[in-house]
């Protein structure tokens, strides 16, 4: 979306966003209905770029497991909209504070 671009990090092949810039796009995809299907973390020291955490929303583990079963196992509190908006919004939130930048892919991207 080219409404983000300015506030994007680009390094690489790579888009990152920090947080704030990270939830909002997030909260975009879901004004336009736009499925989140994965988020992946990463550290800038360049010339570096290290990768730190993922999730991919598109894996078929995330629909089989219930919600109880998915918090134990990935430690991230599984919700119930169809597009992940809030499961990717609270990785984000989970993850505040490292300094850690954030790569948002949705469909369309």
């Amino acid at each position: 979306m080219r409404e983000f671009e300015n506030k994007a990090i680009k390094d690489r092949n790579e888009i990152l966003f920090r947080e704030k810039d990270a939830i909002q796009l997030i909260q975009k995809c879901h004004e336009l209905n736009k499925k989140i299907l994965g988020i992946e973390t990463f550290i800038l020291d360049p010339p570096y770029i290290q990768p730190m955490d993922y999730f991919d929303y598109t894996s078929s583990a995330y629909d089989t497991f219930d919600p109880e079963q998915y918090y134990q196992k990935y430690h991230v509190k599984k919700y119930t909209d169809s597009g992940r908006w809030a499961d990717a919004i609270q990785f984000v939130k989970d993850r505040i504070g490292r300094g850690w930048l954030f790569e948002i892919d949705y469909e369309g991207s």
